[in-house]
């Protein structure tokens, strides 16, 4: 064979091994960190249910995800006022309360460190600690909800679609293929979508069973914890899965009339349709009764503090410390009221 045709089957040939070798690692970062380390079962390691991320493809769906107003970081403490600007308190280390410039935002989420805004225009603003990506979401296009976890950012498409930027070290991003979704909710190190149909997935981190959801069903709302995820039902009671406490569980299954759920590291707070709310967990001290609590419209709960937006516009906050200031939300008002 002439060295000119040589050269050229060669160059064939290692086309095609390049290629098989591009589909046997899955062709991207979508795939890192495969579904084969944990099969779901509540063990150490993170999760990736194949049955339930195989969502339909023959739906349409339009999503209009539910805006959050109001949002408590780990520190901080992040608000909507009714002219789309911003409002912040509380730790800003890392510039995570820099917002006084933002305009147009109909939704938010304040992470461990961070904090992500939506603009009436579909496009996603972040500011904060970027030490992973968790605020490199300017490519965003199309959106209609975001969730902020420890190190990572996510956002619901208006076609049903999430995508996602930041950590990635637990699979909790491994959302790619998600469709059909209509709620999305984040963890720390977890992420879970309410699809259309009412069922339940859920990636990431799976060390307490937080990810163990995909039996659900009649589910219209999910909110992922720290290490556990609660589903509320179409009859406005609750599922938990993760984290083992009996004390929690006993509960839990005695709520009911629940509307919205809000849960920090070791508190769990449920808002009734009349404006009430109820709570598990630790009480701070007596600082986290919320049964006095009254008009309350939306709830947000961290690891140190908790805010109450009410029907005013006004909030109300409880804290276990409050090193940071970040409950110093008795003066704001004209708080946006979630749609």
């Amino acid at each position: 064979m002439k060295k000119g045709k040589m050269k050229k089957l060669w160059a064939i040939l290692l086309s095609l091994a390049m290629l098989l070798s591009l589909a046997a690692c899955g062709g991207g970062e979508s795939e890192q960190n495969g579904s084969s380390e944990n099969s779901g079962s509540g063990v150490s390691g993170y999760y990736n249910d194949s049955k339930t991320n195989n969502i339909e493809e023959s739906q349409n769906v339009t999503v209009k995800m539910k805006n959050t107003t109001i949002s408590a970081g780990n520190g901080h403490t992040v608000g909507i006022k009714n002219d789309g600007t911003v409002i912040a308190v509380g730790n800003n280390i890392y510039g995570q309360c820099d917002v006084g410039d933002w305009r147009g935002i109909v939704s938010l989420s304040a992470g461990e460190s961070h904090t992500v805004g939506l603009k009436s225009d579909g496009t996603v603003v972040a500011v904060g600690r970027n030490s992973d990506g968790q605020c490199d979401t300017e490519n965003w296009r199309d959106i209609v909800g975001v969730a902020a976890g420890e190190y990572h950012s996510v956002g619901l498409k208006e076609d049903g679609t999430v995508v996602s930027v930041g950590n990635y070290e637990k699979g909790q991003r491994k959302v790619s293929d998600w469709k059909n979704i209509v709620d999305i909710s984040v963890g720390d190190n977890h992420t879970v979508g309410l699809k259309s149909d009412g069922r339940v997935v859920a990636v990431g981190d799976n060390s307490n069973g937080q990810c163990n959801v995909s039996e659900w069903e009649n589910i219209i709302a999910v909110i992922a914890g720290y290490n556990y995820t609660i589903g509320i039902k179409a009859d406005n009671t609750v599922v938990w899965a993760g984290w083992d406490d009996s004390a929690y569980h006993n509960s839990l299954k005695d709520w009911n009339d629940i509307v919205s759920v809000s849960v920090g590291r070791g508190h769990i707070v449920g808002m009734k349709s009349d404006g009430t709310a109820v709570s598990v967990g630790e009480d701070f001290d007596g600082r986290y009764v919320v049964v006095d609590w009254s008009d309350i419209v939306s709830v947000s709960v961290a690891e140190n503090h908790m805010i109450g937006l009410k029907s005013d516009g006004t909030l109300v906050s409880l804290f276990k410390f409050d090193f940071y200031d970040q409950c110093d939300v008795e003066n704001w008002t004209d708080i946006k009221l979630p749609e």
